[in-house]
């Protein structure tokens, strides 16, 4: 009976750590979307909204034109820090992924322990935990620096756009004339 009641208990152990490992995949899905939003709303809001404005200022007839020298640096640090982005995503999932897997293997650990895993050894379970926590760190790092390289892109790509843009003032017969 009393056999009965540890088995139970040690079950009920593994259950909750079953559940944490389910939780712990969708608040990391969850934190990786609103991290790495910001990225591709900042770089691709930018490149959008400028060739709007791009288009608007270099059509036939239009109010002005735009220097294209610092039209094309500000476009092309802003598809670079899309690229970048999606980069960053690439290696934040690696991460989020390694990390997972981790749990997994923890659980693995935990089930060898209780006597439920006897296919792998402690040795190579405890191997494949190390290897996950290195995977899931260095590709942790990289998205870090990933995301950062995409925001300096963004910063960057500011000043030649603003800098495309004429400083002379729009005589008021171009304007009448382009809105005909």
């Amino acid at each position: 009976m009393a056999d009965d009641d540890e088995l139970k208990l040690k079950l009920a152990h593994l259950e909750r750590l079953y559940c944490l490992e389910y939780e712990m995949v969708r608040a990391t899905a969850a934190f990786e979307h609103a991290t790495l939003r910001p990225l591709f709303l900042l770089n691709g809001g930018a490149l959008v909204t400028y060739l709007a404005l791009y288009g608007a200022l270099n059509r036939p007839g239009g109010a002005a034109a735009l220097d294209t020298k610092f039209a094309a640096v500000a476009i092309g640090c802003w598809v670079v820090g899309l690229l970048l982005a999606m980069i960053c995503a690439f290696r934040a999932s690696q991460s989020q992924y390694a990390y997972r897997k981790l749990r997994g293997r923890q659980a693995d650990r935990k089930e060898y322990e209780l006597g439920i895993q006897t296919q792998k050894s402690l040795e190579k379970i405890e191997q494949e935990i190390g290897a996950q926590i290195q995977i899931g760190q260095s590709a942790h790092k990289w998205a870090v620096v990933i995301g950062v390289l995409s925001l300096t892109a963004f910063v960057i790509a500011i000043y030649p756009a603003f800098k495309s843009i004429p400083d002379r003032p729009v005589p008021t017969q171009e304007l009448s004339n382009a809105q005909k």
